[in-house]
């Protein structure tokens, strides 16, 4: 197996963006086995201020490849990551160009998204075109091919030269051994994650919120992450704790305590959602107020793994359940099970 791996990513910690944090957790956990991790991104290794926006070209990372003088590079792709516009053309020349350039260089891709869509009046439905053809390229030119959840697996199996492994995302913020059961823990809701997502709670779901309190016998709402205006004191006559932006020890601490997590996120596709891993991670319940019915697109056959935001009648013993099937779910696919998966990858490659 090779014993020097390149990884491509769009940011590295100290930024809390979720794939960076998983490409550096990922080089950790493989380092163990002799895997040595190289990162490259774009902003820190080969970046260049055109009117102060970000426009690297296929040059610049041609270049650190060939410094790196790597023969296995595992792109973690988020098109957004890589191009303002969603189309980074500039990165799929480069890696088609440097795949070409040698029978010995191997190419793995985690598409950790694909393309955007949206309606007429969005951009991301005049640039869909452009962004789904430079992924299907990207898949094309692959020699291994992996993605978080089925839906996308599904799109990538009609491109790619070798079937999508599903490696649904790990946590973040760690991966407790010891998980306290439901009655020893806080009557308190998380609602934990970036900006973004953390808006759109408190801008649309503030009735959900308070629905689920209600519903599960919560005291308190902790709200954990980077200030944003849009977190309220309090919803109804429950309070808010306002962590902020803390470590990762602080944030698996306040998880594996919690009764329940709250998260918005479109359901078929949660299995990429690195807080709804965390959750996962630490027993907690996920409350998603997405829609009603089983989660689609999780390699599991437990549709209990999640409840809808319609929590009423969920008894303790019914929630530790979930708590237990989340957990069962999670631990199929921890970032031990990840490492083994690539670096089974990296053995066929040098096979």
């Amino acid at each position: 197996m090779t014993r020097r791996l390149t990884q491509l990513v769009p940011q590295l910690p100290p930024s809390r963006e979720g794939v960076g944090v998983y490409a550096e957790a990922l080089g950790r956990q493989l380092s163990a086995s002799g895997v040595t991790s190289h990162f490259l991104a774009p902003r820190r290794h080969f970046e260049r201020a055109v009117n102060d926006r970000v426009a690297p070209d296929a040059t610049d990372l041609l270049t650190a490849l060939a410094e790196l003088e790597t023969g296995v590079l595992l792109l973690h792709y988020v098109n957004y990551g890589y191009d303002a516009r969603g189309c980074p053309s500039w990165l799929i020349e480069a890696l088609a160009r440097w795949r070409g350039d040698s029978r010995d260089r191997r190419l793995l891709v985690y598409f950790h998204e694909i393309y955007a869509t949206g309606p007429p009046w969005r951009s991301s439905f005049w640039l869909f075109p452009r962004q789904r053809s430079l992924a299907l390229r990207l898949a094309q030119c692959a020699d291994a091919v992996l993605t978080s959840n089925e839906l996308y697996a599904d799109i990538l199996n009609r491109w790619s030269r070798t079937a999508a492994t599903v490696l649904p995302m790990v946590s973040g913020v760690g991966e407790p051994d010891h998980i306290p059961r439901q009655t020893t823990r806080r009557r308190e809701l998380i609602v934990f994650g970036g900006t973004g997502l953390r808006r759109r709670v408190y801008s649309g779901f503030v009735d959900a919120v308070r629905q689920t309190c209600s519903a599960l016998d919560i005291e308190r709402i902790v709200d954990i992450g980077e200030e944003i205006g849009e977190c309220p004191n309090r919803i109804g006559p429950f309070s808010i704790e306002r962590l902020g932006s803390v470590s990762s020890l602080v944030v698996s601490d306040r998880l594996r305590h919690a009764r329940a997590g709250f998260l918005v996120y479109p359901q078929a596709l949660l299995a990429k959602s690195t807080v709804y891993a965390a959750y996962c991670a630490h027993g907690v319940p996920t409350v998603c107020p997405t829609g009603t019915g089983p989660v689609q697109g999780l390699i599991s056959p437990r549709p209990g793994i999640h409840f809808a935001s319609n929590a009423r009648g969920i008894s303790a013993t019914s929630l530790q359940a979930i708590a237990d099937q989340a957990l069962a779910w999670y631990r199929m696919h921890n970032l031990e099970k990840h490492t083994a998966t690539i670096a089974a990858a990296l053995a066929s490659c040098a096979s």
